[in-house]
């Protein structure tokens, strides 16, 4: 998975390299459906049908099973007995556990890349900077939720990572639909964008303040949700 640089193809969200060998159809809905889960297309709680998504999506139902197996899998849906499937609902230990490990992993994630990032990545790691910057001004939260995606894959991917990659997508994917909602309510107004700080921090080749920067990003955004949680148990 060394420097593979995620983009936009059409509708769907690609990450180059993977899923190869599974037939073009049902890889294209396998990531059609993450996407949906990614910009916060899925609120927590609510259940979709495998016809449902059928229908939606103009496709057989075989992909759909298929796809939903494979997510479900991965932690970011459930499957029920009545054969619907839901994303998990968010709980104040489920939270803690998600901010835990996303502050393991993707601090280190981001130290091992930054030696393996060059001019091309760094690029469009700026691009992606400067689409959230407008997201957040225009106050488009799933240009946000998107954009910020793709900035932490594309650095976390730049480095050689055969198990820090899955994991921490598998956490992006169980996380992302619950900061959808925390933005609907909060807004995009106050949030900080620290990624100008970990791309200072690239183009110095300081792994140090990369690492703070990658922190202090996290604990930003998951701090603001630890409200939503709150407020939400009450």
């Amino acid at each position: 998975m060394t420097g593979k640089v995620l983009r936009i193809d059409q509708e769907f969200l690609i990450q180059e390299g993977e899923n190869e060998g599974l037939p073009p159809k049902h890889m294209a809905v396998y990531e059609a459906i993450r996407f949906k889960i990614i910009t916060g297309e899925f609120a927590p709680g609510k259940s979709v049908t495998v016809r449902g998504l059928a229908k939606e999506l103009d496709v057989s139902t075989t992909p759909i099973r298929e796809a939903l197996r494979r997510l479900v899998a991965e932690g970011a849906l459930v499957m029920h007995a009545n054969r619907r499937v839901s994303l998990p609902d968010m709980t104040e230990s489920r939270f803690d556990e998600l901010l835990d490990v996303r502050l393991l992993l993707e601090p280190a994630a981001a130290a091992r890349s930054l030696p393996h990032i060059d001019d091309e990545i760094f690029k469009n790691l700026q691009g992606f900077d400067e689409a959230i910057d407008e997201s957040i001004k225009g106050g488009v939260v799933s240009g946000y939720l998107l954009n910020n995606y793709q900035f932490h894959m594309t650095l976390y991917s730049a480095g050689p990572s055969q198990i820090f990659l899955p994991l921490i997508d598998s956490v992006w994917l169980q996380s992302c639909p619950f900061l959808r909602l925390m933005i609907g309510r909060f807004g995009t107004s106050n949030m900080v964008d620290y990624h100008v700080e970990a791309l200072d921090a690239i183009k110095a080749d300081d792994e140090k303040r990369l690492i703070e920067a990658i922190r202090n990003d996290i604990l930003e955004g998951m701090e603001i949700a630890r409200e939503y949680t709150k407020e939400d148990a009450r």
